[in-house]
């Protein structure tokens, strides 16, 4: 079964790494979830034009028609881990993730994501770990 796995905007922001992981989704290593909040906070702190940063989002969507994750904020208040990341918990619960691939893991404590079945997990180990399962 392929790994869900929720990629919060630190990873979406740096285009080398947002690429590499969308390439490996692409070959259906994994299947990426992200939310509109996740990328409201890309549009906000990518440094390139908002011609560029909205063209980029749309042909994320266009190419993983599946990756957008809604209805998860009644879910929000449900989460312990830091106030400004509990949407991005409450996006990988709603879309049954079993990860969130972030570069901020003090965000994501393991009391907070366990209890829903989710693991934050750097996107080193996360890309380790995929490289060992193929």
């Amino acid at each position: 079964m392929t790994t869900v796995a929720v990629l919060d905007a630190n990873v979406l922001i740096p285009n080398a790494l947002c690429d590499f992981l969308l390439r490996l989704a692409d070959e259906d290593l994994f299947q990426p979830r992200w939310s509109l909040t996740i990328l409201d906070e890309v549009r906000r702190h990518v440094p390139v034009p908002p011609t560029a940063i909205e063209r980029r989002i749309a042909f994320m969507n266009a190419a993983f028609e599946d990756a957008l994750v809604t209805g998860y904020e009644p879910l929000i208040g449900q989460t312990d881990n830091d106030p400004k990341d509990r949407h991005v918990l409450a996006a990988a619960v709603t879309a049954g993730a079993d990860s969130i691939i972030t570069c901020n893991l003090r965000d994501f404590p393991l009391a907070a994501c366990q209890p829903h079945g989710v693991v934050a997990e750097h996107p080193d180990a996360f890309l380790l770990d995929l490289w060992v399962r193929e």
